[in-house]
């Protein structure tokens, strides 16, 4: 892509575990025929851990999210076809992080650390050009966790 083209038209899934963002991004992508970038979940080596022990294992985590979908952002930002990304950095830098910090499951330290490094990922990329936000009563968000049937 040359500095004068316009990059694709991005468009970042958000909302609470549960919420249907996979299942969204997957049907648009299908329907419009954008290419789709998923949340890794599978393949991360922190999530049962943190699950087990949030405290020790929440910077780790984290700093996994925020690396992972820096890069998804980065492919994101690269395409040259629209496309649809399950979940941004913006909710680990602005949700995910501040409320285990604030929970003290993130210490001050890690906080500050993790603070710095995303606030200087976000000098690096623009922002998608639309976040779809999902929600859903806590009671189905539930329903659909236990329905994963994961150890975590």
């Amino acid at each position: 892509m040359s500095a004068t083209s316009k990059r694709a038209f991005y468009v970042g899934v958000s909302g609470n575990i549960g919420a249907g963002k996979t299942r969204l991004t997957q049907v648009l992508s299908e329907r419009l025929g954008w290419e789709a970038f998923y949340e890794p979940v599978v393949d991360n080596p922190y999530l049962e851990d943190f699950y087990a022990d949030m405290g020790r294992y929440s910077f780790h985590l984290q700093v996994f999210f925020l690396s992972e979908r820096f890069k998804a952002m980065q492919r994101c930002l690269a395409a040259e076809a629209p496309l649809l990304q399950d979940r941004t950095l913006y909710e680990d830098g602005e949700i995910f992080a501040p409320t285990l910090h604030e929970l003290g499951m993130l210490s001050a330290r890690d906080y500050a650390n993790y603070r710095a490094l995303y606030e200087t990922l976000l000098t690096t990329v623009p922002p998608p050009d639309r976040i779809l936000h999902l929600s859903a009563p806590p009671e189905v968000l539930l329903e659909r966790i236990r329905a994963r049937d994961r150890a975590y």
